[in-house]
This record gives structure tokens, sequence and C-alpha cells, in this order.
């Protein structure tokens, strides 16, 4: 995978902000051997998760940059907190949204993004 650089960003969106995108992922194999496309860090030991706001974007990238056939999803809030949760306990520590072959529109760190879903999780409970 090509090393690329970390887009500096001070203003991370909660996931309150998050969640009003619904976002595309890519998908790689199939049942236990699937994976999800990733964007590789320069700074990071681990690749970060690649999210993607459009279908047409997350193709793109399949296109250029996945080896493979791929397929594109859009999980539910759900399956996606699935998702992110399965990342992190392999060791990816961000998610990127909308990246290309150099920058990605905006980084999320996982753990955050988890403890505000846990957060909002334990507020909706009666």
């Amino acid at each position: 995978m090509i090393e690329l650089p970390i887009v500096p960003n001070d203003s991370a969106p909660t996931l309150a902000n998050a969640s009003e995108v619904q976002p595309w992922l890519i998908v790689q194999g199939e049942g236990e051997a699937a994976s999800v496309a990733q964007w590789r860090l320069e700074t990071a030991d681990q690749p970060a998760l690649a999210l993607f706001t459009e279908e047409g974007l997350a193709a793109n990238y399949a296109e250029s940059f996945c080896t493979g056939p791929a397929r594109l999803v859009q999980p539910s809030s759900t399956e996606l907190t699935r998702v992110l949760l399965d990342c992190y306990q392999q060791g990816a520590t961000h998610a990127a949204l909308n990246p290309n072959g150099q920058t990605a529109q905006r980084l999320f760190v996982l753990r955050d993004v988890l403890q505000s879903a846990r957060e909002q999780l334990r507020a909706s409970r009666p």
C-alpha cells in the first residue's frame, strides 16, 4: 500500500456530527476472508480504515488502489460501529474520510468515535 501523509485536523468532529454522514466502505473478499479498504498513514504503524461520503468516490478509490474484486457497501450505523470496533481491535487507530492518492478530507480517531458511540448508547437507554 502507498505511504501517504496525515492531514492535520485540529477540529475533529464528534460522532454526532459524523453520524450525519452514512459512509460507503469498500469490501474485498467474502465471509471470514472479507476485509475493508484501508489508507496508509505515513506516520502510523497501522493503516486507517477508508470511508467515503459518496459511492462514486469509493468506486474511484477501489479502481485506483484495491487489488482484486471489490464491492461497495453503505452499512447501517450499527454495522458501521461493529466495523469500526473490529478495525480498532485489530490495531487500527484512525478512519480516513474520502482518502485519495495523497490526502484525506478528515481523519477520525477510532477510540474517540467508539467512546462517543458508547456514550450515545448509554444516554438512549431508558
